[in-house]
């Protein structure tokens, strides 16, 4: 099927683990001493973490995602949840699988006006990366711009992959996540197809380096096999309309950053 399975990725997948958990296990069998300080720590004190949402019923949530093509499998993976109200919740993790993050996102299709994504109350937001707790950091990594992109890349086959917290207007994730992010030798961009979608994408792989940065070249429209031109604005988009092996297709040719004069 062309996809890069190791046994880390099975643990992550397969036991439904963090990265440090997924390496811990691995040590503990082959008989590794190991030990891991930071995980799980609350490490700033004067940082109001969110609480966790656990869901009684989650009927809506995967009702509207089943419709963008994701399974439940998919779900469980990211721990998506779902409130009181049926609005989506998503828990962002930070690289020492501390929840640091909460977002919520109506479980349906949205108006033009309609508020898209909120934060949990009385909590505070900090700009990570979704599911960055588990990225192996010595395989090339996926940023895309919004959560169900990236469960749409996983759903199509490539694990390596997390979204921006807040959309392609805030970069400040770079900031936050610098440390987190120096480790990787290859970075694919996969920004939405739109003007900011655009920006977000160079200004990405300008701070990121253009060295070691690649994008996905998304066009505006898709022809399909009767001859149909669909729009396609984002990886979920290309999962929607056209499956998992077009959205790994767009990715192993994810193009280079072109350099100026040459």
């Amino acid at each position: 099927c062309g996809k890069n399975y190791g046994i880390l990725d099975h643990y992550m997948a397969f036991n439904k683990l963090a990265y440090y958990d997924a390496v811990a296990k691995l040590f503990k069998e082959t008989g590794q001493e190991y030990s891991f300080g930071e995980k799980s720590l609350n490490k700033q004190r004067d940082y109001k973490y969110p609480h966790h949402v656990d869901s009684t019923t989650r009927a809506k949530t995967e009702e509207y995602l089943a419709e963008r093509k994701l399974s439940k499998e998919t779900l469980d993976y990211f721990d998506v949840q779902e409130d009181n109200n049926c609005n989506m919740v998503f828990h962002f993790y930070n690289e020492d699988d501390v929840l640091t993050l909460v977002k919520y996102r109506p479980s349906r299709k949205l108006g033009k006006t309609e508020n898209k994504t909120w934060c949990q109350k009385d909590a505070d937001t900090k700009q990570i990366l979704y599911n960055m707790n588990k990225i192996d950091v010595t395989k090339p990594l996926i940023i895309t711009e919004g959560e169900i992109d990236s469960m749409s890349v996983f759903e199509a086959g490539w694990q390596n992959v997390v979204s921006v917290p807040f959309g392609s207007q805030s970069l400040d994730w770079i900031k936050e996540c610098y440390e987190w992010l120096e480790q990787f030798d290859k970075i694919i961009i996969w920004s939405d197809n739109d003007t900011p979608g655009q920006k977000m994408r160079r200004e990405a792989c300008s701070r990121l380096g253009t060295w070691r940065c690649y994008f996905v070249n998304l066009p505006e429209k898709i022809q399909t096999k009767d001859k149909t031109w669909i729009e396609t604005k984002d990886a979920n988009a290309v999962l929607y309309h056209f499956g998992k092996e077009k959205v790994m297709e767009f990715i192993n040719n994810a193009e280079e950053i072109p350099v100026p004069n040459i």
